[in-house]
């Protein structure tokens, strides 16, 4: 009898586990479709530069926003960001949706760091990597890797680190930049951007 009953104590874990990798499978599946589609994709993109605290725009902070749209639906927002006081940050976050709700992030941040003049690609890099997948707008599975070495190696060594599961439960807004404070990358200001996107001419946004 308590073997019976210890069992049926484990079964609402085990329907939780199986659903939770069925809901992963999908958005792998979902993932893969658009990555494979990517190209076939209408591509539009707004550059937005950003501000000096005078007059004119920082040549060295630049956000590049690319949108892969499929008819009339956008399958993927791709942010590429730019930052640099004396050392270079260089990020990437990718935006995958279906029925316009984000289903999976993807994030990479490199930190390059300024040690004196020296060649860039011998420079010191910190990077992270992080993975979120989303289901009812809220993480519930959040993948990370860190590794640190020369710049010309980074993506080599990021290739061959493991992912470890990181806590999500902290995580309240899949909108904003999950890496970066000083960026917010908030999903209705980049939707914004494709509203106000004209067909015929890339266009600049000023952002303070």
């Amino acid at each position: 009898m308590k073997v019976i009953c210890f069992c049926l104590m484990l079964l609402p874990l085990s329907v939780i586990a199986q659903n939770t990798d069925s809901i992963i499978q999908n958005i792998r599946s979902e993932y893969k479709t658009i990555v494979d589609n990517k190209d076939e994709y209408k591509k539009e993109v707004v550059d937005v530069w950003y501000a000096y605290s005078g007059d004119g725009d920082d040549p060295d902070a630049k956000k590049i926003i690319t949108y892969y749209v499929d008819g009339n639906e956008i399958k993927l927002i791709s942010v590429s960001n730019k930052y640099t006081i004396w050392d270079s940050e260089l990020e990437l976050i990718e935006y995958y949706l279906n029925n316009n709700n984000v289903f999976f992030v993807y994030q990479q941040l490199k930190n390059i760091i300024y040690e004196g003049p020296m060649d860039w690609e011998e420079r010191t890099t910190e990077a992270i990597e992080k993975r979120y997948y989303i289901e009812a707008n809220k993480p519930f599975k959040c993948l990370i890797k860190k590794v640190k070495g020369k710049f010309s190696e980074i993506d080599t060594l990021l290739q061959k680190e493991t992912n470890k599961e990181e806590d999500c439960s902290l995580i309240s807004n899949i909108g904003s930049s999950l890496i970066s404070d000083f960026r917010e990358e908030d999903i209705n200001f980049l939707l914004e951007c494709y509203r106000e996107y004209n067909s015929n001419e890339k266009i600049i946004i000023k952002k303070n």
